[in-house]
């Protein structure tokens, strides 16, 4: 019940409220949309593949172990993010190597028997236990990620689906972008200039008056939030999730705090969209704050993220938002031509976009 969940986990209940209809967003799937949510039983794991003519199930889908097993071997290998480019010189074609073999098998266990139904699709993940953090998008076979097959996105849960999809869309003011360069992180200054560019009109902070007061201007609602800085995640529980921002870090409880903000934010920063497992399955981490706060659709990073790889990227996701495609849509073109410029998962794939993705600027480019 909403009490003992209250009693439990007062953050997660905050967010939900009231118990929605879950399936209320499976019945306004379109034609190309498809929901993939996992669940696990008796150390196995289970997927149903949804979409509007019903739902088909792979149960025994494989073992927790053999999946636990990929992904921290996985997660070992994008661990090596963090030794600089001296590293990535020296053995970069052994961590490429090493990662395509892992994200091989992930997609064996995970996608292969159901991978044609999901070809060509818009498909949100809906993961389970250990599946969230899970780059789905990044998965291969033969050499080819799920991402240059169909469209993803990812959600917490199907309640959270359905919760989003009926929270109405208000209007909207000018884009907020906050960008805290520093020595390790220098390219955070092209990447603030360049959405300026492309965004037009938008109210920009950076250095030390990207504060969490100026954060707090999220609370009128502009049309996108954008938050280049560091990013950091010790494991241990969601208060381990922080923003570095001009004046301190930033903690899940301050974004907690906020009484609003866009209806698309994005985290460009290392490790963002990080979280930790709650009872009930619940992903709770900075995401989820800013979920709670009243974004629709959060682009995050589930590892450390390159700075330069990063500016182009964010860029294209930019110039397709303002070209009218959808969040879900601007961010596979975007992965599709980083990976195009340097094919190594760690570069091209630590973002993902996390709730509804059909969001959109209402405006395209906002002239000055």
């Amino acid at each position: 019940t909403m009490r003992a969940l209250t009693r439990r986990d007062p953050r997660t209940a905050a967010l939900i409220g009231a118990p929605p209809d879950p399936w209320r967003a499976v019945r306004r799937l379109g034609a190309d949309d498809v929901v993939v949510e996992y669940t696990q039983s008796r150390g196995r794991l289970h997927a149903f593949v949804i979409d509007r003519d019903g739902i088909e199930a792979y149960p025994d889908l494989c073992g927790l172990e053999e999946v636990r097993r990929a992904s921290d071997l996985l997660r070992f290998q994008l661990g090596k993010g963090v030794l600089g480019e001296g590293h990535a010189s020296r053995f970069g074609r052994f961590v490429h190597d090493a990662l395509r073999h892992h994200l091989e098998i992930l997609h064996g266990l995970l996608v292969a028997p159901f991978a044609g139904r999901i070809a060509g699709k818009r498909v949100r993940f809906v993961p389970h236990g250990l599946l969230h953090g899970m780059p789905f998008h990044a998965l291969e076979s033969d050499g080819v990620p799920l991402v240059e097959r169909c469209e993803i996105s990812f959600a917490p849960s199907l309640a959270i689906l359905g919760i989003l999809e009926r929270r109405e869309s208000a209007p909207r003011g000018r884009p907020l972008v906050l960008g805290v360069p520093d020595d390790a992180a220098p390219a955070i200054e092209k990447e603030v200039a360049a959405l300026r560019g492309i965004l037009g009109r938008a109210r920009v902070f950076r250095g030390e008056r990207a504060t969490l007061s100026a954060l707090r201007l999220a609370e009128r609602r502009p049309e996108v939030l954008h938050v280049a800085c560091h990013g950091f995640y010790g494991g241990g529980g969601p208060d381990g999730a922080a923003l570095r921002l001009g004046d301190a870090w930033i903690s899940l409880d301050d974004v907690y705090a906020m009484r609003g903000t866009a209806e698309i934010v994005v985290l460009s920063g290392c490790q963002t969209g990080r979280g930790t497992v709650y009872s009930g399955d619940e992903w709770v981490g900075l995401v989820r704050g800013f979920l709670r706060a009243g974004a629709r659709t959060v682009v995050a990073s589930l590892w450390e993220v390159h700075d330069a790889s990063a500016v182009e990227l964010m860029a294209d996701f930019y110039r397709g938002l303002s070209r009218g495609l959808d969040a879900a849509a601007a961010l596979t073109r975007a992965q599709r031509a980083a990976r195009r410029r340097d094919p190594l998962p760690l570069k091209w794939a630590p973002f993902m976009v996390i709730g509804e993705p059909t969001s959109r600027l209402r405006s395209g480019r906002m002239a000055a």
